[in-house]
């Protein structure tokens, strides 16, 4: 995940000792999920702004705030070509399930 020591030891506090943890693939990604967890009930599941929060800190809850990386375009359109995938996947399988056999 991304995230900044001084956020991960305030998001799981006693988990971090020195910044080398954050290289603790697994401490550092549930750390960084639970800040985004937090970010989402903070800002009522509005994705965008729990983005925005996440990758900038508090400041992108300022009025007028640009996200000048457009990081949160990119997140959501990953987000939403996943969920795109899924709908597909959620379609095909009912029918794979039955065992249905094309004929032709």
């Amino acid at each position: 995940g991304q995230i900044m020591f001084v956020t991960a030891k305030a998001v799981n506090p006693g988990a971090f000792g020195r910044p080398d943890d954050l290289y603790d693939v697994h401490l550092n990604l549930e750390t960084a999920l639970k800040y985004l967890k937090a970010n989402l009930v903070h800002n009522r599941d509005d994705i965008r702004m729990a983005l925005l929060v996440y990758y900038y800190g508090d400041s992108a809850r300022r009025p007028g705030f640009q996200d000048t990386d457009e990081y949160v375009r990119k997140v959501m359109d990953g987000y939403n070509r996943l969920q795109q995938q899924r709908r597909i996947l959620d379609g095909v399988a009912p029918i794979l399930a039955t065992g249905s056999r094309l004929s032709g």
